[in-house]
């Protein structure tokens, strides 16, 4: 008798089980990608929107980064120069990637700094000029070049309506009804349409409503009534991340030889499921889960 083993090597299961996934899968956008990427793993976060797939990029802090602007990650994430990134409380954009000094850590220097960087802290990437926190505001434009923003630190005002319009004399009039703020402008005297001032006194001063409209900031350009475009616009939660994840790739493929991205690369996409926390090739915080609320996630 011969008795011969053979070792084989292990699987990385990502995926406990996969319920529901995108028929026909997306094409990959790779020019946010670095150019000596081999490969998107599985269970890389992706959104997904007209058939295009973008990867929601992040990356965990590890201990004793220099300073808040210079913050140490592992190796392995996707970050680009001139990108930005979110601790939670802060946004930096990115100036340089250094991946020569650590071989245990890349390290990433930011043109602001961060509040909370410390090991195991998930950066995620955001709009450049992202704001964080959670609140509603809506940013009605009445005129070439002149706005006025709304805000709701509470953010429970979301798809209330925003109505800016000239008043049929010259006082500012301010109410609420239907799920509409209504600001008319005073139709020919601009200083009595001051967003910061008049404008916001007068919707803090509003006494009814279900909103707590004695905490909302108002902003913006101050112009005559008889200088406007009447518009509209609609409260909505602030959202700073660049990409919020749709789903995960449901299996590795080859996006490139190292040296250059091959063109029209497909990925596969689950939308529903459960995976295997520590099995993710990029860490994920509880906001990011939070927005996946298809998907168990497991240890």
């Amino acid at each position: 008798m011969q008795i011969t083993s053979e070792t084989i090597a292990a699987r990385n299961v990502v995926f406990d089980y996969m319920h529901e996934d995108l028929p026909g899968g997306a094409g990959l956008d790779k020019t946010r990608l670095i150019d000596t990427l081999e490969e998107i793993k599985a269970g890389t976060l992706v959104n997904v929107a007209a058939r295009v797939a973008e990867v929601v990029k992040t990356a965990v802090c590890v201990a004793a980064s220099a300073d808040s602007t210079h913050i140490r990650v592992t190796k392995g994430h996707l970050f680009k120069v001139g990108e930005s990134v979110t601790d939670g409380f802060a946004v930096g954009a990115i100036t340089v990637v250094d991946k020569t000094t650590s071989t245990a850590y890349d390290i990433l220097t930011l043109g602001a700094a961060l509040v909370n960087y410390g090991a195991g802290v998930v950066l995620v990437e955001v709009n450049t000029s992202a704001v964080m926190g959670e609140f509603a505001s809506a940013t009605v434009t009445i005129a070439t070049g002149k706005t006025i923003t709304v805000k709701d630190p509470s953010g429970a005002s979301a798809g209330m309506i925003v109505s800016i319009t000239a008043a049929g004399d010259d006082n500012l009039a301010v109410t609420y009804a239907t799920n509409t703020l209504s600001i008319a402008l005073a139709s020919t005297t601009a200083n009595k349409n001051t967003p910061a001032v008049e404008i916001q006194a007068a919707v803090r001063a509003l006494a009814s409503g279900p909103f707590a409209f004695g905490e909302f900031v108002v902003t913006g350009d101050e112009l005559a009534g008889s200088a406007i475009t009447p518009a509209t616009g609609t409260m909505a939660v602030n959202q700073p991340y660049k990409y919020l994840p749709t789903g995960l790739v449901k299996a590795t493929v080859q996006v490139g030889d190292g040296a250059t991205l091959y063109e029209n690369v497909g990925v596969s996409v689950i939308t529903r499921g459960a995976v295997r926390e520590s099995a993710l090739p990029y860490p994920i915080n509880a906001a990011l889960k939070a927005l996946l609320p298809k998907f168990t996630f497991n240890t």
